[in-house]
């Protein structure tokens, strides 16, 4: 689901909810919905948490290495080592 129409899907109440959670304005959450604004990595966790997972991080930061960061991420293989 495009994180747009999750927002415009909620309530005026449910917006504010998720933006007290996310420590953000309402306005912002719309900037965010309409491209006006890029969600942090913090928030595009907090509305895929919020929204059941219907809003996907990787669609709102599609930048972030969601893979790595979800355990998914496979190795490549490479032997580094540090002293």
């Amino acid at each position: 689901m495009e994180y747009v129409s999750f927002f415009n899907s909620l309530t005026r109440a449910d917006k504010e909810r998720l933006a007290d959670l996310a420590g953000v304005s309402v306005d912002y959450l719309g900037h965010v919905a309409y491209g006006h604004r890029k969600a942090s990595a913090d928030l595009s966790i907090i509305i895929e948490r919020e929204s059941g997972g219907r809003v996907r991080c990787e669609s709102l930061r599609p930048g972030v290495d969601w893979t790595y960061i979800r355990g998914t991420a496979k190795n490549l293989g490479l032997d580094i080592s540090f002293p």
